[in-house]
């Protein structure tokens, strides 16, 4: 999407996607390998997808900014905040 769009930086990206978000991440490598996205909060579907999501973000130098499995929430979707290691901190995330 990001090279059909031919977008070139996000500030943030925010997917629920019913359990496909690591393939939304796998499809969106080359923009984390080149820092083009700041930001994610990806809400998942279930504990292990939420710990491979981090994985991922991790190994492609992303910050884990806040993270809630959905033993740890009180909704029923777990909460991933990421941050790219080059990306300037938003005033209103203090976390």
């Amino acid at each position: 999407y990001i090279d059909r769009k031919k977008i070139k930086h996000l500030n943030i990206a925010h997917s629920d996607i019913q359990g496909f978000e690591l393939q939304m991440l796998h499809g969106a490598s080359k923009a984390l390998d080149n820092n083009m996205i700041d930001y994610f909060f990806i809400s998942t579907h279930t504990n292990q997808l939420h710990y491979e999501c981090m994985d991922y973000l991790k190994s492609k130098n992303y910050n884990i900014l806040f993270q809630k499995n959905l033993e740890n929430i009180s909704s029923f979707d777990g909460l991933v905040v990421a941050a790219s290691s080059v990306s300037k901190k938003l005033s209103f995330l203090d976390l």
